[in-house]
């Protein structure tokens, strides 16, 4: 069991199981696709990506490990109207979800990218703290 496994698949589980999934079409490890979208593989918007940040180990018991790192979904949607507010219920869902999900998520920075045409991409930033239990002996 993989710590960033699980916290990505509880997410992207989440997410098929609620009312998001009718605007979140993709679900991927963040890869800069917003801004290689014209070389990236295609892929269907609303778009939620999952980036794993600056992970930081210590040692717990019996080989498990606390992993303390940031954990920003990048969210896009494409919009035609010069100024589309719909990001910021989805922003709001979003937030909720993770909340419900229970794992210990919180938020603490959302930032806007408004270096993309038609698209309108905003990140979401988490702090986690979770027992990695990846290599427990026991």
């Amino acid at each position: 069991m993989s710590l960033k496994r699980d916290l990505y698949q509880s997410i992207k589980d989440k997410i098929e199981a609620t009312d998001l999934s009718n605007t979140i079409k993709t679900v991927r490890l963040f890869n800069n696709q917003f801004e290689e979208s014209t070389r990236e593989d295609a892929f269907e918007y609303g778009a939620l990506f999952i980036e794993f940040e600056n992970i930081d180990y210590s040692s717990a018991t019996n080989g498990s490990q606390n992993g303390d790192f940031l954990m920003t979904l990048h969210v896009g949607l494409v919009s035609l109207e010069t100024e589309s507010l719909v990001i910021f219920d989805l922003l709001d869902k979003i937030l909720i979800m993770m909340t419900d999900l229970n794992l210990g998520f919180s938020r603490v920075r959302e930032m806007q990218d408004s270096n993309n045409s038609n698209i309108q991409v905003w990140t979401q930033s988490y702090k986690v703290v979770h027992l990695d239990h990846t290599a427990n002996i026991s």
